[in-house]
C-alpha cells in the first residue's frame, strides 16, 4: 500500500501567540503523539488537505525536516477549522502501528432508491452519517457504501443491517437507526396539520371555543 508523505518541522515554543504567528505565515500548528512521542510541529495546511482528500482516515508517513527519516505512520485524529472560512487551524496527528487495531469513525454513504419509493415521491432520511468501527489500519475503509434500493416505504435500516467487510468490528449500537423511508407528501401534511387541531373551519360569526 502506497503511503503519502506529510512533511513538517519541529518547533520549540507553544501557546496562542505562537500559533497566531505560525498561521500568519500561512502554516498551521500541529501536535504528533503516540508511541511514546509527543512533538509539537509546524506544517503546510495544503499538504495536509491533499492527504485528507483521499479520506479522513488516510494513513500517511510523517517526515520531519532536517531529521533522518523514521517510520512514523500516522492518521489525523482531529482537525480544527475556522468556523467561517473552513480553513485549518490546528491538527492532531496520531502515530499508529500497522499491526495494532484502531478505533475510528467512517462515513456512511447511501446509494440507490427502489422503484416503489420513487414512484410515490418517497424520500430516504439518513439519520446516522458515521459508523464507529475497530480494525487494523490497512483495512480501514474511506467510506461505507450502502445500497438502500431494497428498502420500501415505511421501512427502517439499522446498524445491524449494514454489511461490513471481513475483519471490521462495528462498535455502534446494533439497534441504532441509520435511515428511514417515508413519503414526502405525508410529512408535509403532518407539519401543516398538527395532531389535535380540527380540519373543519368555524362558521362565520362563530367564536372559537378556545378564544
Amino acid at each position: 500500500m502506497e503511503v503519502p508523505i506529510l512533511r513538517a518541522s519541529r518547533r520549540s515554543q507553544s501557546g496562542k501567540g505562537i500559533a497566531r504567528k505560525i498561521r500568519a505565515k500561512g502554516m498551521i500548528p500541529a501536535v504528533f503523539y503516540g508511541g511514546g512521542e509527543n512533538i509539537i510541529l509546524t506544517l503546510q495546511p495544503q499538504e495536509l488537505l491533499k492527504i485528507l482528500s483521499g479520506g479522513e482516515n488516510t494513513i500517511f508517513q510523517l517526515e520531519l525536516e532536517g531529521e533522518t527519516a523514521e517510520d512514523r505512520k500516522a492518521i489525523v485524529r482531529d482537525l480544527q477549522r475556522d468556523p467561517l472560512k473552513d480553513a485549518p487551524l490546528h491538527a492532531d496527528l496520531y502515530r499508529i502501528s500497522m499491526d495494532v487495531e484502531l478505533t475510528v469513525s467512517v462515513p456512511i454513504v447511501l446509494q440507490g432508491m427502489s422503484r416503489e419509493v420513487s414512484d410515490v415521491g418517497g424520500v430516504i432520511n439518513q439519520l446516522l452519517h458515521e459508523l464507529e468501527i475497530q480494525c487494523l489500519p490497512s483495512i480501514i475503509p474511506h467510506e461505507l457504501l450502502i445500497d438502500v434500493s431494497h428498502l420500501g416505504v415505511g421501512e427502517v435500516l439499522h446498524v445491524r443491517d449494514l454489511p461490513v467487510p471481513q475483519g471490521i468490528q462495528v462498535l455502534a449500537d446494533p439497534d441504532e437507526v441509520v435511515a428511514t423511508v417515508s413519503v414526502r407528501g405525508a410529512e408535509e401534511a403532518a407539519v401543516a396539520a398538527p395532531s389535535g387541531v380540527g380540519t373543519e373551519a368555524a362558521a362565520p360569526g362563530t367564536e372559537s371555543p378556545e378564544a
